[in-house]
């Protein structure tokens, strides 16, 4: 049985049904303060527990039977960590901590921690490799950092095989477009459908390395596999390769769309970075994971109208 914490929310929950869908059973532990208890629940296979990372009682009952733990469960904005520093380290590391420890104690078999592209910072407009110095430049970032170091002391240190995966700019379909913390795929895509402006933060030049869901799922399982072996103990990019400015995709949007209005330019979020695209040979070398689905072909999915089912978010790539 897998564990996946935070397995409520939007890649959690895709992880959950596509191991489902594979015939594994999963168990979810979520506190669903973002989460919707809708991704997951209905289905034979996975067994939906609410709770904190925090609390050792729950982790540790979650944990039961389980051989292999996917840590997704996270305070997972920017913004918000801004605004709440210490709600932030209380979950990202803290709670980090615990499911390491009960992980430890359960003697799982294997554990993927999703890390962040935020660690590097400003690395410039070249693809950013696992060597690249990390400067965070977020509280966000420097949890995801902290814990993504606690993580691996583990695993050298007779914890849990672990692996860390970095993270770029993950969407697809089942992204809530409705919060301000939402990726900003999930914002255009919604508010072009609607016919609605949407708002760029910055003049639009930042790049980004846009990877779709099913690409970030096929991942996870590979890490998965591959923890206990010799990608045991290493950090990944998760990533395609190749970045596209925000005022590009905001128009790959309008074209899919059909129509919609220009674009507002608003201030520049604090923290944000300029410049994300990642190397991937690491990850290609050796977890055996090469990104499938192309920019247009997911923003594409995003904008159908069978969007946020399992069956059509990995049918993009993977069919």
């Amino acid at each position: 049985m897998i564990l996946i914490t935070g397995g409520a929310g939007f890649i959690g929950s895709a992880l959950a049904r596509e191991r489902a869908a594979a015939g594994e059973r999963v168990r979810v532990l979520d506190d669903f303060s973002t989460g919707r208890r809708e991704r997951v629940s209905g289905h034979p296979l996975i067994d939906v527990r609410e709770g904190d990372i925090r609390d050792r009682a729950a982790v540790r009952e979650a944990l039961a039977g389980v051989s292999r733990v996917a840590h997704l469960a996270a305070l997972a904005s920017v913004p918000r960590a801004e605004l709440d520093p210490e709600a932030a380290a209380r979950v990202n590391v803290d709670g980090t901590l615990v499911v390491l420890a009960e992980s430890r104690r359960a003697g799982v078999s294997a554990l993927v921690y999703a890390s962040s592209c935020s660690v590097y910072g400003d690395a410039g407009e070249r693809p950013i490799a696992e060597s690249n110095p990390l400067t965070p430049r977020s509280v966000y970032a420097v949890t995801k950092l902290a814990g993504e170091r606690h993580v691996l002391l583990h695993h050298r240190t007779g914890g849990p095989p672990a692996v860390a995966l970095r993270f770029f700019n993950v969407y697809g379909p089942g992204q809530p477009a409705d919060s301000p913390y939402s990726g900003v795929l999930a914002r255009f895509s919604a508010q072009a459908l609607a016919g609605e402006r949407s708002e760029i933060h910055g003049d639009g030049g930042q790049t980004r390395d846009f990877v779709f869901v099913a690409d970030v799922v096929h991942a996870l399982v590979l890490a998965l596999e591959g923890a206990a072996g010799e990608p045991g103990g290493h950090v990944f990019n998760v990533g395609t390769g190749r970045s596209a400015s925000v005022r590009e995709i905001w128009r790959l949007v309008a074209e899919a769309a059909g129509a919609a209005p220009a674009p507002t330019f608003g201030p520049v979020r604090a923290g944000d970075m300029r410049h994300a695209a990642a190397d991937t040979r690491r990850a290609a070398e050796l977890l055996g994971f090469r990104a499938r689905v192309s920019l247009r072909e997911g923003i594409g999915a995003l904008l159908r109208p069978a969007a946020g089912n399992l069956a059509d978010t990995f049918s993009v790539g993977y069919t």
